[in-house]
């Protein structure tokens, strides 16, 4: 994505339940969610060169954490973590919003942004200069504003609490593989944002968070809506009404990716002998290879998982849109269905089947519009969105 220059650093997080999407001022990235405390690890212990994707985050006084790929790799080989992520609840995925983990992610993608918008941005309004002990940003000459993006049902309640501890002064580093980074900077301007509703704010807006009046989404032709906000641990979905007004919304696990990852890993105990695989297993495969090695009666084989996965989305999507047609009297009043998220953009093409013959007047859209000038993965749909909430913060500010 093309990044935009201004003496304003606009930073939006999506510390999702999978992984992190991150927008500063027009650029987008994003890592894995995973946190892991490594303050007993000696620097010995890291043999070979480390890669682009290495994320050592100092924060917490007298502590240091491995986030993103390094973090997810190293949970996943010890299996460290993998039961507590196999039981994890609603409650405790919400709850995780705080914890001193997660404000160790949001402060380490805070300050991995600055560091990459540094290298895209070629005015050097962001200067990292060569000190005695790595390479220091102070921020002085910049205003930095930031939007974090929340469950829906837990929004204001998790808000009280970043709230918190992200307004103010930070002075803290990370390492990475090009070295260590050194910061002293003030996040006064903060706000947030509901996942579900960035995710509506994306498609209704442009660029800078304007809504068009004349817009289709926003006309009679189109609502009322429903947005499906489909993530790894949850999904979330609410409806837009014809009045503009979003109506309820609600985020939960009963159709989350991760209850499908779970019913294959039970398919692939019972029925292929892998007795070691978990849903986090199933994850990793579908990053990677998407087949998995087996023994049949002493004899090799190898399993496509994808097809697995297929068969039960495609019941979980059945489920999910048999609940929509009750909540909402049989989608009957309903305009459109706009679907966003990684596990969205896998539900897409089956729930846009269904909708076909039962309901062939709503139309479904995908979360894959143009963000400054390229299109975007619905996977990062909400952080685009609560960029595009921050950047009409930034308008409001200015009043």
């Amino acid at each position: 994505m093309i990044a935009e220059r201004d003496n304003k650093i606009k930073i939006a997080v999506d510390p999702g339940f999978d992984s992190v999407k991150v927008v500063i001022n027009g650029y987008a990235f994003k890592f894995p969610k995973e946190v892991i405390d490594i303050t007993s690890l000696k620097e010995n212990q890291f043999i070979g060169e480390k890669k682009d994707s290495y994320l050592k985050v100092n924060y917490i006084p007298g502590k240091s954490h491995l986030i993103g790929e390094y973090a997810a790799r190293l949970l996943d080989e010890t299996g460290k973590g993998r039961e507590d992520l196999e039981r994890v609840s609603i409650s405790d995925t919400f709850a995780t919003f705080e914890s001193a983990d997660k404000e160790v992610l949001i402060m380490g993608a805070i300050a991995k942004a600055l560091i990459e918008y540094a290298k895209q941005d070629k005015s050097e309004m962001l200067v990292f200069r060569e000190g005695e002990d790595g390479f220091d940003l102070k921020s002085g000459a910049v205003d930095i504003y930031v939007c974090i993006a929340l469950p829906h049902d837990a929004e204001e309640h998790e808000w009280e609490y970043i709230s918190r501890w992200l307004k103010g002064e930070h002075k803290y580093s990370i390492e990475t593989n090009e070295g260590k980074f050194n910061f002293d900077i003030r996040t006064d301007k903060i706000t947030h944002a509901s996942q579900v509703l960035a995710a509506l704010y994306g498609v209704i807006s442009d660029d800078e968070g304007r809504m068009d009046k004349s817009d289709e989404m926003l006309s009679e032709s189109s609502l009322p809506s429903i947005v499906i906000d489909g993530g790894y641990l949850t999904l979330g979905r609410a409806r837009f009404t014809s009045v503009k007004i979003v109506d309820g919304g609600t985020s939960d696990q009963k159709y989350a990716m991760r209850n499908i990852y779970e019913a294959v890993a039970k398919t692939i105990r019972e029925e292929y002998g892998r007795e070691d695989i978990t849903s986090s297993n199933i994850k990793r495969i579908m990053e990677n290879t998407k087949t998995l090695n087996y023994s049949v009666d002493g004899k090799g084989a190898t399993l496509d998982v994808s097809k697995l996965v297929a068969e039960e989305s495609k019941k979980t999507c059945e489920a999910l849109i048999n609940e929509l047609k009750e909540m909402y009297n049989n989608l009957f009043d309903i305009k459109t269905l706009i679907i966003t998220g990684g596990t969205g953009m896998v539900y897409y093409k089956e729930i846009t089947k269904l909708l076909k013959d039962s309901c062939p007047w709503i139309k479904v859209i995908l979360t894959d519009y143009e963000f400054k000038g390229e299109k975007i993965s619905p996977d990062y749909a909400i952080a685009v969105g609560s960029y595009k909430v921050l950047s009409h913060f930034v308008e409001l500010s200015k009043k």
